[in-house]
């Protein structure tokens, strides 16, 4: 079911991509960055016009940019980047989580140096993406992780990189053979510290607690999820449940 919803997904992003590219012209796209199965035919079908990944493009000529991500990080990047815009992928697709959204915003001078660290994040990925294309079932799954793990530094300081990686970190300790719901219940604490407090990374938090029966303290992160600036996911749910 994810591969099936996250193709979905990717298709309804590249459509708006090549909207955008028709209009006007290459632009820096970062599809990395989500957690989860690592699904690299959006990378492959935007590489004629994403300058992040095709060498022969130059930034120079970019005049826009954009990210595939969580829909709860809206918010905070809206704060950050009023000129940007949100488009939901999600729709009419279940999702816990809320589901997906490609933020796309111009690419201005004062933008220059946050974009430059997040190409620069989303090549440190290329390691862990190679190791995670290349695992095979029922093997170890701690490869991968220590290949993302190496990519730490390219992360520091910014708190939407902070909080992606920390997420990614929770999302690859779910596939290990033996899952240890602490390290997951810690990346995620990591995430929401010093990176964004979206409303997707509480309820996370909330069900990794749940699964643990330490419902008191699942309650109070699916609480935070509702307090978010915006919550779409099952976090309400989860209170009634927990009454």
């Amino acid at each position: 079911m994810e591969n099936f919803t996250k193709s979905v997904v990717l298709d309804r992003a590249y459509n708006y991509l090549k909207e955008r590219q028709l209009k006007e012209g290459p632009g820096l796209i970062f599809s990395d960055f989500i957690p989860g199965y690592s699904d690299e035919t959006l990378t492959l079908a935007d590489y004629s016009f994403n300058a992040v990944d095709n060498p022969k493009l130059s930034w120079d000529k970019a005049s826009w940019a954009a990210v595939l991500i969580n829909v709860h990080y809206q918010p905070f990047l809206k704060k950050r980047f009023p000129e940007g815009q949100a488009y939901f992928l999600s729709k009419n697709i279940p999702a816990a989580n809320g589901g997906e959204m490609l933020w796309i915003m111009p690419v201005t001078p004062e933008k220059t140096a946050v974009l430059k660290r997040w190409e620069e994040a989303s090549q440190a990925l290329k390691p862990f993406i190679n190791q995670y294309i290349s695992y095979v079932s029922d093997s170890s799954f701690q490869p991968v992780q220590d290949a993302l793990l190496q990519a730490r530094r390219f992360y520091e300081g910014d708190p939407f990189l902070e909080s992606i990686f920390w997420e990614k970190v929770a999302d690859n300790e779910l596939k290990m053979n033996d899952p240890d719901h602490r390290l997951a219940i810690q990346a995620i604490r990591e995430a929401v510290l010093k990176g964004y407090p979206a409303a997707h990374l509480y309820y996370d938090l909330g069900m990794f607690y749940w699964m643990d029966q330490k419902k008191f303290t699942a309650r109070q992160a699916f609480e935070e999820a509702v307090r978010s600036p915006m919550d779409f996911t099952d976090a309400h749910r989860m209170l009634q449940e927990l009454r």
